[in-house]
């Protein structure tokens, strides 16, 4: 019983400090028709892949990796465990993870290899003392069973645990929060004051270069048109009288008065063709719904609908404060959005904005970046989660180094 929980232990640890684990088998004996096994999370059952892949590589004494699926992220990495010349030991690992990271794994569970032959090692002795009465002498037997003890091996693995991850590195990656735009978003205004009269297009929908949005009332402009036209004729009359008459100098009133009349007539024949508002390139229209808004007034410039483009987007996250500096134009990383789950979608950032926001009280800043593909699946305003590459880092600062830098600024704050 004692020996499953050093192994449960070792094998909970061993996963946590493994990036990408989802799931974890530890086979001793696996020779044995009824090997002893343990598992990670402690509350699933043991996979059955898992179990026979790590009985494979205890059997035939190899690495084995075998492919989940198509795109090279899920793998399982079986291997046996030399700690002990008598008892045949494996782990089988489901890790998510890019192939060239495999190294770091299979560098964590080498390094795990001395770990757990000195907790097997001593196993055999605590369980031993723990059936037995305690001698009642002072001297070394007393040091050598108070060291051997669960509870004093468990710390000593967690501190050369946390000094083993001095010695190996890690990709450290930056996650943050992301939101899907529209590599161009186009504001369509309202053309001039006046009232909406239909609109037949709303937030949501998919239009068409040139394609009627929303029409404003021209009744008015109909009326000045009439209006105008009337005037025209009026003044052609009166300019072909005064030229019967040989009167150029009234003609040359009228002529003008014609010319002023022409300038106005245009400008309303101008906002009646920009009455109809009509989308400036194919697209997708991610903000504005005018159908419960028919007959209120607008002004010039008032924005009545944004659309952005269905094939070109960009990716913006939304990166911490603390993290922002070690950011640079070029990084690349993957995106998860909620709408397609389990599909990473590869990018490069372009740009590292001084722009700022205050998001759930923590600052936020700008990091728009440019995806390797679209896909038709995509729309404006899906939200998801990024993860940008920074680079390689040692596990231990991957691990501590936020811990580190609160108690850093704990310390400045309350130390005189």
């Amino acid at each position: 019983m004692l020996e499953k929980e050093i192994l449960s232990a070792w094998l909970d640890l061993t996963c946590k400090m493994m990036r990408g684990a989802k799931r974890a088998v530890l086979l001793v004996d696996a020779e044995q028709e009824i090997p002893l096994s343990v598992q990670w999370p402690s509350e699933d059952a043991a996979p059955e892949e898992l179990v026979r892949l790590a009985r494979e590589a205890s059997l035939q004494n190899r690495l084995i990796v075998k492919k989940l699926d198509s795109n090279g992220l899920d793998h399982i990495l079986a291997t046996p465990l030399r700690v002990s010349a008598e008892r045949s030991v494996a782990v089988a690992v489901q890790v998510r993870i890019k192939p060239e990271q495999q190294r770091v794994v299979l560098q964590l569970l080498k390094w795990g290899e001395k770990w757990l032959e000195l907790l097997l090692r001593y196993e055999p002795e605590v369980a031993s003392t723990s059936d037995q009465p305690l001698p009642a002498d002072t001297g070394w037997g007393k040091w050598k069973r108070r060291l051997a003890s669960p509870a004093k091996i468990a710390s000593m693995g967690v501190l050369v645990a946390i000094l083993a991850l001095s010695f190996f590195s890690g990709d450290y990656r930056i996650s943050a929060e992301a939101t899907l735009e529209g590599s161009v978003q186009r504001a369509v205004v309202a053309p001039f004051d006046g009232y909406v009269n239909s609109a037949p297009k709303r937030a949501g929908e998919t239009v068409a270069a040139g394609e009627v949005l929303a029409k404003m009332d021209d009744h008015e402009l109909q009326l000045s048109r009439l209006q105008f036209e009337s005037k025209k004729d009026e003044y052609n009359r009166q300019y072909r009288q005064a030229l019967g008459q040989r009167d150029m100098a009234q003609a040359y009133i009228y002529k003008s008065q014609i010319s002023q009349v022409d300038a106005e007539l245009n400008l309303v024949e101008r906002k009646l063709e920009r009455s109809e508002i009509r989308a400036s390139m194919d697209g997708y229209i991610i903000a504005g719904d005018l159908s419960r808004s028919l007959g209120a007034p607008v002004e010039l410039g008032d924005v009545l609908f944004e659309v952005a483009p269905l094939d070109s987007y960009r990716l913006v996250i939304y990166v911490q404060e603390q993290n922002i500096a070690d950011i640079e134009p070029g990084a690349v990383g993957q995106v998860s959005l909620q709408a397609l789950p389990g599909k990473e979608l590869g990018f490069a950032v372009s740009k590292v904005s001084p722009v700022f926001e205050d998001r759930a009280n923590s600052i936020v800043y700008r990091v728009e970046a440019i995806l390797d593909q679209q896909y038709q699946a995509l729309r404006p305003g899906m939200q998801g989660v990024a993860k940008i590459e920074v680079g390689e880092r040692s596990l231990a600062w991957i691990y501590f180094h936020e811990l580190y830098n609160a108690v850093v600024l704990w310390l400045w704050k309350w130390l005189p």
